[in-house]
C-alpha cells in the first residue's frame, strides 16, 4: 500500500489472506498503524515502512499486487510514481490507482491534529496523463474508470459535500487497474 496513510486498507486486505507491506513519508501516520494493527505486526501479516512514492525502499519485483490510493495528487510529477510502482512489481502483477479526479473542485486536504491542522494542496493529473506515465513505464491498462456522485451506490453528506451535489455529473474520482508487462 503506497502511501497507505494511517492503513485504510490494512484490515481488509489481511482479512483477504493477504500480507500487507504499507509505506508512508509520515511517521506520524505509520504510528498510528502500529497502535491500530498491533496484532497484525505480530502475527507478521501487516508491516510498516516509512519511505518515498518516489523512490520506494524496496528490492525490484517484490510485490505481486500494489495499490496506490490518494497518493497522485499529493505529487508535483507522477513519472518517478508510477516508474517507481513498475519497478516494485513482478512482472504480471497488478497496480490499482484511485485518486481525486482532475474535474473534481477539490483544492486541498486537511489533517487535523491537537497541536496544528496541517493543509495538503491537491494536484490533480488527468486520467490520460497516468496511462501515458504507466504506458511508458511497463504497463499496460487493464481498466480506467471515472466516477461522479450519479454513480455511487452510497451518497456522501450533502452537509460536508455541497461542492459535488451542485454539479452531480461531475466527475469525482478515477480507479484505474494496471498490470506489469
Amino acid at each position: 500500500d503506497v502511501g497507505s496513510g494511517a492503513g485504510l486498507y490494512a484490515n481488509e486486505l489481511i482479512n483477504k489472506g493477504h500480507r500487507v507491506v504499507s509505506v508512508d513519508i509520515s511517521r506520524g501516520m505509520l504510528k498510528k498503524q502500529l497502535k491500530k494493527y498491533n496484532k497484525h505486526i505480530r502475527r507478521r501479516t501487516l508491516s510498516v515502512v516509512q519511505g518515498n512514492a518516489n523512490k520506494l525502499p524496496f528490492r525490484c519485483q517484490s510485490f505481486a499486487y500494489l495499490i496506490c490510493t490518494r497518493v497522485l495528487s499529493h505529487a508535483e510529477k507522477i513519472k518517478c510514481v508510477i516508474e517507481e510502482q513498475s519497478r516494485v512489481l513482478r512482472k504480471n502483477g497488478i497496480c490499482f490507482i484511485t485518486d481525486v479526479h482532475s474535474e473534481h473542485p477539490y483544492v486541498h486536504a486537511t489533517i487535523r491534529s491537537s497541536q496544528a491542522n496541517v493543509t495538503i494542496r491537491t494536484i490533480k493529473h488527468s486520467t490520460e496523463e497516468i496511462i501515458a506515465n504507466a504506458m511508458s513505464a511497463n504497463f499496460s491498462l487493464l481498466s480506467c474508470g471515472e466516477y461522479g456522485l450519479e454513480d455511487l451506490n452510497w451518497k456522501p453528506p450533502i452537509v460536508k459535500f455541497r461542492k459535488i451535489y451542485m454539479k452531480p455529473k461531475l466527475k469525482i474520482f478515477y480507479c484505474i487497474m494496471l498490470a506489469k508487462k
